[in-house]
């Protein structure tokens, strides 16, 4: 038994809630023009104090992913089929909270892949032996960590997922022969596309992919699929190291203030108007080579857009945004600067608020609201 697991976790997530405040009440202290020059610091010496006291909780708060992976054996062990395991980063930390979020989840997904694997064994009806694999890699990277699920068993086929495409009118053949196979199989996850609609021998299997997305977005992580180099269709899921306190770069749009999770950001730009080309009515901009879409933060918070007319700036505000596999330019009025952020929920009646991941209070005790980024590209 891991010995953070004896803590009284109780109190120490009533901890972590403190330290919380003690950021708001020091951010505060920092916008008040009273402090002097030599009162600096002051704020400097509680600045490097509350980021001490934030490590340590949060290093009290990181347990193993094993703490999860162990299930999964069992799991395999019921298989009515012979399944091979294989599991990599079980020794990688995160918080607790996120943890105990993705035990179920989880556990449910690794189960719906060895139903799969187990009802493609009975339609072939074949006597020889043959051991199948079921790959699970976990891998760090700055302030997330992404787990990879792979197996060698047909989870969605991908031609009568295109013909149910094209026969549900959601998209034509035109436009699916223009698409990658990661795009094609990548359009299940879209909310206007349900299993029943995708596919009929496989509808269960995307159901289960579609469950566990929404799970993972509830914990502001994000999941997407990719062949692997066997050609194998991979789910691979991002999730946060860390809940409650995280670093944010800090936006206006339309007079009102936004924070960006700084993992997602690339860096900031000013771009001239000239710049901005036009690609199928779409504006987009050139960022180190490639082509990316400019999108208007005023769109993609449906707001009510400024008038073109009142605008005679020369060039435009952006936010260069890394969302996993594609990278997008969100336009904001004014950028502002990074700062620790205490993340709160919505609660029940604005968790579903598109766009939006959460809010948080800042040091003059306004309330900035967390632009969830995660589908803008």
């Amino acid at each position: 038994m891991n010995k953070k697991n004896n803590l009284d976790l109780e109190n120490l997530d009533e901890i972590m809630d403190l330290v919380g405040e003690l950021l708001i009440s020091k951010s505060r202290l920092e916008t008040l023009e009273a402090f002097k020059d030599q009162d600096r610091d002051i704020l400097s010496q509680l600045d490097r104090i509350t980021g001490e006291l934030h490590d340590k909780v949060m290093k009290v708060r990181m347990i193993p992913l094993a703490n999860i992976f162990q299930e999964f054996n069992q799991i395999i062990k019921a298989s009515k089929t012979k399944i091979e395991l294989d599991i990599e980063g079980k020794d990688i930390e995160v918080d607790r909270a996120v943890i105990n979020k993705l035990a179920d989840p989880l556990s449910q997904f690794l189960k719906s892949l060895v139903s799969n694997i187990e009802e493609q064994k009975i339609q072939e009806n074949t006597k020889e032996e043959i051991t199948e694999e079921i790959s699970i890699k976990a891998t760090k990277t700055g302030n997330e960590v992404i787990i990879e699920f792979e197996d060698n068993a047909k989870l969605i086929d991908l031609d009568q997922l295109q013909e149910k495409i094209i026969d549900n009118n959601i998209l034509s053949k035109e436009e699916l022969e223009k698409m990658s196979k990661e795009e094609i199989f990548n359009l299940i996850l879209k909310d206007n596309i349900s299993a029943e609609k995708a596919a009929e021998d496989a509808d269960q299997n995307i159901a289960a992919v579609k469950s566990i997305k929404k799970d993972i977005e509830a914990i502001n992580g994000d999941l997407y699929l990719e062949l692997s180099e066997d050609n194998n269709l991979k789910t691979v899921i991002i999730i946060p190291l860390k809940f409650a306190i995280t670093e944010a770069l800090m936006v206006k749009v339309d007079g009102d203030l936004f924070a960006i999770p700084l993992e997602m950001v690339n860096e900031t730009k000013r771009i001239p108007n000239s710049q901005i080309k036009k690609v199928k009515n779409e504006d987009v901009i050139n960022y180190r080579e490639n082509t990316i879409p400019l999108i208007d933060s005023y769109d993609f918070l449906n707001f009510n857009k400024k008038d073109e007319s009142d605008s005679s700036a020369s060039e435009i505000e952006v936010v260069i945004l890394n969302t996993g596999r594609k990278s997008a330019a969100l336009r904001v009025d004014e950028l502002l600067n990074q700062q620790d952020i205490v993340v709160k929920s919505l609660g029940d009646l604005l968790s579903n608020t598109k766009n939006i991941a959460g809010a948080t209070i800042i040091g003059d005790g306004e309330i900035a609201l967390i632009i969830d980024v995660r589908d803008i590209a």
